[in-house]
Formats: structure tokens, C-alpha cells, sequence
């Protein structure tokens, strides 16, 4: 991403200044589960659903030319 101002248009303008913990919720994390045989080709897959963790985070930009502001959301999820 070249992060570039929204304003001034201006490409590698905008630097984070700020992350926030804004939510946290506990939800289920797909995981993809591959058993090998002895040649190392994939024999079986399994997919099932783990307990796990989102975060939402506000990330805040301020462009280095102009002084504008931007946020933007961010979702981690992991799983327990």
C-alpha cells in the first residue's frame, strides 16, 4: 500500500499515529487440518471450527505534507 493522501495526493504521505484496542469478541476460527502419507502428497484434509478471537483495532493516519487525518478499521482473528 502506498498510503497515499486522500487531500494533497501525495504518495508515502501518511504515518500512523495512532492504534486503538476498540472491541474484542470471541468467535470461531476456520483450521484447516492436511495429513501427508509417505511420498509427502496430501492424503487427507480435514477443515473444522476452533474457538478463537477477533480484535478490532482504529488505526489513525496523518498525512506528513498536508495534516490531514484518516482512520481506518483492522480485524485480527486468532485462534485460543
Amino acid at each position: 500500500m502506498l498510503r497515499k493522501c486522500i487531500n494533497c495526493h501525495r504518495i508515502f504521505a501518511m504515518k500512523l499515529i495512532g492504534k486503538k484496542l476498540t472491541q474484542t469478541e470471541d468467535v470461531k476460527v476456520l483450521e484447516v487440518l492436511t495429513q501427508p502419507n509417505l511420498k509427502g502428497e496430501i492424503e487427507a484434509k480435514v477443515e473444522r471450527f476452533v474457538p478463537g478471537e477477533r480484535k478490532t483495532y482504529e488505526l489513525t493516519y496523518q498525512c506528513r505534507f498536508c495534516g490531514a487525518q484518516h482512520s481506518k478499521v483492522l480485524y485480527k482473528s486468532k485462534k485460543k
